[in-house]
């Protein structure tokens, strides 16, 4: 079975993309809120690949990814999320090691095509 983490302070935007990944079999989603908690889950689990918002709450996605990839898990796939109006920090997501990034507002096609790269 394949395990995904979203990690995105919008309730919203995490049952999006739930919604655009229950087509695929086999696959258990784990959600969090802000970029804390999805540094705890990473310690505990191993992900197949990780869906992270750029700009949450207590801790934002470039710091989330570039702690994971310093001290834990430095080839987990990461996909960025992030707004149009956030231009400014894609090139920093990529630079703390996101493979891709997904532009709000999210299709569930895009979804599902990005994250079927990494668990199919």
């Amino acid at each position: 079975m394949k395990k995904i983490l979203i990690i995105d302070d919008s309730t919203s935007i995490r049952n999006l993309i739930k919604h655009a990944l229950s087509e695929i079999n086999d696959l258990e989603i784990v959600e969090a809120e802000n970029g804390f908690e999805g540094l705890e889950e990473i310690k505990s689990h191993n992900f197949d690949v990780v869906l992270c918002d750029c700009d949450m709450p207590v801790m934002g996605g470039i710091e989330t990814i570039s702690k994971t990839r310093k001290t834990l898990y430095k080839s987990t796939p990461f996909i960025g999320l992030a707004t149009k109006a956030e231009l400014d920090k894609y090139n920093l997501m990529t630079q703390a090691g996101a493979e891709s990034i997904l532009i709000k507002p999210l299709s569930p096609k895009e979804i599902k095509s990005e994250v079927s790269e990494y668990v199919l």
